[in-house]
């Protein structure tokens, strides 16, 4: 039983992770198809989404797939259903726009606080928010940056926000 629980979440992930590669690299044209696909995985991608990226730095498989549980785990604590993959050196996610009071950096700094329980010296990235899902790959671009820029500058174990940049932009 709990190995077959465990297939069916690894191919649960896999098709969560080829979602959002298809949002990534689809052709502008599949907004139609990628927002009916989107609800069918219980994502409201009519709503604004902010590209988050989650990573320890260097890590073995080990360490980044605890770290995509970990986010995994966190998205599901706060109630956020967020599109998510795992990636070489982490996770990616994108979260919805919630209350307008909320901004994201605030989400992803209560993201931050519960992954680092599990993994010490994680590191969240935020891009901005892309009002549609044909701007994730932008609002992923800026995440990366932050993510590049923000690790020299200011080091691990907080969030990093694109908007924060400044002149660094």
């Amino acid at each position: 039983e709990l190995a077959k629980e465990h297939a069916v979440l690894a191919a649960e992930e896999r098709l969560r992770g080829d979602f959002v590669q298809a949002v990534l690299v689809g052709a502008p044209a599949d907004d139609a198809t990628l927002l009916q696909r989107g609800r069918e995985l219980g994502y409201d991608l009519r709503k604004p989404h902010v590209a988050l990226l989650c990573t320890v730095g260097e890590g073995d498989e080990g360490m980044v797939a605890r770290t995509s549980g970990a986010l995994s785990a966190a998205l599901n604590s706060l109630g956020i259903a967020a599109p998510m993959m795992r990636r070489i050196d982490g996770a990616l996610c994108y979260v919805p726009s919630v209350d307008r009071g909320r901004r994201a950096h605030e989400v992803a700094e209560q993201l931050r606080e519960r992954v680092s329980g599990d993994v010490p010296g994680v590191l969240l990235a935020i891009g901005r928010e892309a009002p549609t899902v044909t701007l994730w790959p932008r609002s992923l671009r800026e995440a990366e940056q932050a993510l590049k820029i923000g690790r020299q500058l200011l080091g691990s174990g907080r969030v990093l926000d694109f908007g924060d940049l400044g002149v660094y932009r």
